[in-house]
């Protein structure tokens, strides 16, 4: 009778003790305090070990983390270019006042009158009501430019 109950105290005391240690334990012949003390030996190298374990986790937790914070302001650093052009707008030429100059050749009657199409079209027309005022504001103009542009391709053809 007085084994059974010391049975149910060292399961109450330790619930994660196997069926196997406790048979041998008792089979060697050990006392309750035996067995209590031997068991709380095993059980504090398990916590040592499991701490170290801890320790060492959280050293490699730390590395890791250092070593992604590199690779985020490597990746920052690399694509910070890309990403204040970005931020400016889509253009793929962000200008510091905002417009895109004129890259037309306004140095001919004919670039002249492209540019004033192009500033039409830039003021939100389209290409074709841009033409259309852009001859009746200015026919002069369209006809220098055809002419022009018809020397030009009598010179290569001559």
């Amino acid at each position: 009778m007085s084994q059974s109950r010391d049975l149910r105290t060292l399961r109450r005391m330790f619930p994660r003790m196997t069926s196997d240690r406790l048979v041998k334990a008792i089979e060697r012949g050990q006392t309750i305090k035996a067995i209590a003390a031997d068991e709380q030996k095993r059980l504090i190298a398990e916590n040592d070990q499991l701490s170290e374990t801890i320790a060492e986790l959280e050293k490699r937790i730390e590395t890791l983390t250092a070593e992604r914070q590199q690779i985020d302001a490597d990746e920052a650093e690399r694509t910070a270019p890309a990403a204040r052009a970005k931020a400016r707008g889509n253009n793929p030429i962000a200008f510091a006042s905002g417009n895109r100059p004129n890259l037309v050749d306004t140095h001919s009657l004919r670039g002249q009158w492209k540019a004033l199409v192009a500033d039409l079209v830039s003021q939100g027309m389209t290409r074709s009501k841009a033409v259309s005022q852009a001859n009746r504001a200015y026919p002069e103009l369209r006809e220098h430019a055809i002419a022009e542009a018809n020397s030009r391709r009598s010179r290569r053809h001559g």
